[in-house]
């Protein structure tokens, strides 16, 4: 009984250890010098940034877990992540971060626009190691098909104002 006990927890730790491997979570620096976040800075006062947006695709694992955390990640891949449903984290740095209220996301590639599927979801901050202090997070999702082998063009309103970004996934995460 005891060499089975062993050898079940010998398998989970080898288990675990290829997952890890295979997804190892970056720092939020690494996460930048691939382009896996893509900033956009809105200005404030004295022509400083006021607030520093910044987006997450989450649906690969290996970003997704890394984000929200293995178990949310779970949630959110068996209950919203399905087939041409696509989830980005969105978080608020900054000195006016805490007024960050996004309306009107949709995402454009090509001649495809893609609305949200629903209002962003409030959430907890980025478990990224290094991410600077978000003080307001959101979920957001959009349904339709996308290339994401091509650039995703990112649109969100504040106010009165319209802002972009381009957003490149690292081909290690295209499966």
């Amino acid at each position: 009984m005891r060499s089975s006990v062993v050898n079940a927890v010998a398998l989970a730790l080898l288990v675990n250890a290829a997952v890890a491997e295979e997804h190892p979570c970056l720092s939020w620096e690494d996460m930048l010098a691939e382009d896996s976040i893509s900033n956009v800075g809105i200005g404030g006062p004295g022509g400083k940034t006021g607030i520093l947006v910044s987006f997450i695709y989450i649906n690969p694992p290996g970003l997704g877990e890394c984000v929200v955390g293995e178990d949310a990640y779970g949630r959110l891949k068996a209950d919203t992540l399905q087939e041409n449903i696509h989830g980005f984290w969105v978080g608020a740095s900054g000195q006016y971060a805490s007024v960050f209220k996004p309306k009107d996301y949709y995402l454009v590639q090509a001649d495809t626009k893609l609305s949200l599927t629903a209002e962003p979801t409030p959430t907890t901050p980025s478990l990224i190691a290094g991410a600077p202090d978000s003080r307001a997070q959101y979920l957001v999702f959009f349904e339709g098909e996308l290339n994401l082998e091509d650039p995703i063009t990112i649109f969100f309103q504040r106010g009165d104002a319209t802002y972009s970004t381009e957003y490149w996934l690292e081909e290690k995460y295209v499966r």
